[in-house]
């Protein structure tokens, strides 16, 4: 009986470990795609700033 606790508690933690582990993967997955995301719309919003003062505003 005490054996069978004692696994199922091994394997409760280790089960929970893994959660842990993929739980940071995402998040830190999710801030990099946040990060790239924010990165190109200053890009475009840059390119468009120096486009305007080349050529001017389009009406």
């Amino acid at each position: 009986m005490v054996g069978i606790v004692f696994k199922f508690f091994e394997i409760t933690f280790w089960l929970v470990g893994i959660l842990l582990l993929t739980g940071l993967l995402v998040s830190v997955l999710a801030n990099i795609q946040q990060r790239a995301y924010d990165s190109k719309q200053a890009g475009i919003t840059s390119m468009l700033k120096i486009n305007e003062q080349l050529v001017g505003k389009a009406r």
